[in-house]
């Protein structure tokens, strides 16, 4: 069972984090960042907020939203379509609506905002300690690859029974 005794990762001190705390499907570990790592968490907040405020730029701008262009050419909704009114109504704290909209890009939306408070965590206090998750096994990488694309499919099957309504 793992402790929270520090170990050496790399040549790196790292902490694992008891069992009790993580799931037993991943590897969970806090170390700092290596110094030619690549920063996933500075990377990420960029982006994230880069589209947030090029999406409140373009609504302030009063230009039109863009149309799904699947739908457009088939009459159907495509996987991620509500994505944007899911974001519009998350920004209002509408979560009834963003829900109703695209339930899995809300789900996203909201990852990538706790997702987001770590990484200002993480960039904010010296040291720079990052948690790190590893799937235990491939078996473990496998179901987890296909939950997310049946998840993906009930997403689009609810969006192709409920979109529009």
């Amino acid at each position: 069972m793992p402790t929270s005794e520090p170990r050496s990762e790399g040549g790196r001190r790292a902490l694992c984090i008891p069992e009790w705390l993580a799931p037993r499907i991943f590897n969970v570990t806090l170390r700092p960042l290596a110094p030619a790592e690549w920063d996933a968490e500075l990377a990420v907040l960029t982006g994230t907020v880069v589209a947030g405020l090029t999406g409140w730029c373009w609504l302030k701008a009063g230009l039109p939203w863009p149309h799904c262009w699947w739908r457009h050419a088939f009459g159907l909704p495509c996987p991620l379509c509500g994505s944007t009114r899911s974001a519009l109504a998350l920004s209002n704290l509408d979560f009834n609506r963003a829900f109703r909209c695209n339930p899995l890009s809300t789900c996203a939306y909201l990852a990538a905002g706790v997702y987001d408070c770590y990484a200002v965590l993480a960039l904010s206090f010296p040291g720079r300690w990052r948690i790190r998750l590893s799937a235990r096994t491939v078996q473990v990488e496998k179901a987890l690859l296909v939950a997310g694309l049946i998840g993906f499919a009930i997403n689009w099957a609810y969006l192709l029974l409920y979109a529009g309504r």
